[in-house]
């Protein structure tokens, strides 16, 4: 195996407990070159030297999270926990995949959305953000899990469509405005996971 790229021990960064180091490309590939400065990995476990895969920009993959295939990690993305970034997708922006999640095939999770748990996101269609939302304009992210269903993160929320319009109904109460806005999220949420995989 040709390696791609190297690790730079004398570049890291300290998230959380864990040490995570620079990587440099060692040779050209799909729009990467030699010599070129990547993100920060933990380990050579976490990005394969295999296909094209990179972790670039400032993004960076921990714990026993893996990049590989053709997938691409960047900007300002977090790849963590045992969560799995394979095929052709992308994850970049301030998005957060961690977990067992999975983000394969042409999928794209970017923004600021957040991906946990046991979700399986295939295609692009499997993954909705919705952004300046709430009372402290926060981003509200849907995804399809592995056992089908449809899961919704919200700031320190992770739970089912029903989770969540309970919670919403009870935490703004007294605030009609931001409750009935919620609800047409979650109804425009229903019609795309619903409906819209028969479309």
């Amino acid at each position: 195996m040709i390696k791609k790229y190297e690790i730079i021990k004398a570049d890291s960064i300290l998230i959380g407990t864990h040490i995570l180091y620079r990587i440099k490309a060692l040779r050209d590939f799909s729009g990467v070159k030699a010599g070129d400065l990547g993100g920060y990995i933990k380990s050579e476990e976490n990005l394969c030297h295999n296909g094209t895969a990179w972790v670039g920009g400032n993004a960076w993959v921990s714990g026993n999270a893996r990049v590989y295939g053709n997938a691409q990690v960047y900007g300002g993305a977090w790849v963590y926990g045992s969560a799995q970034v394979s095929g052709n997708a992308k994850v970049y922006g301030n998005a957060q995949v961690c977990g067992m999640a999975q983000v394969c095939g042409d999928a794209r999770v970017c923004g600021d959305a957040r991906v946990r748990g046991e979700a399986e996101i295939k295609q692009e269609r499997d993954c909705q953000i919705f952004t300046g939302v709430g009372r402290n304009i926060g981003t509200l992210t849907a995804y399809r899990t592995k056992d089908g269903s449809v899961e919704l993160t919200r700031d320190c929320f992770r739970g089912t469509i029903g989770e969540f319009r309970k919670a919403s109904e009870k935490s703004h109460a007294d605030n009609p405005k931001i409750k009935q806005h919620y609800e047409l999220l979650l109804q425009a949420i229903e019609l795309w996971f619903g409906e819209g995989d028969a479309a």
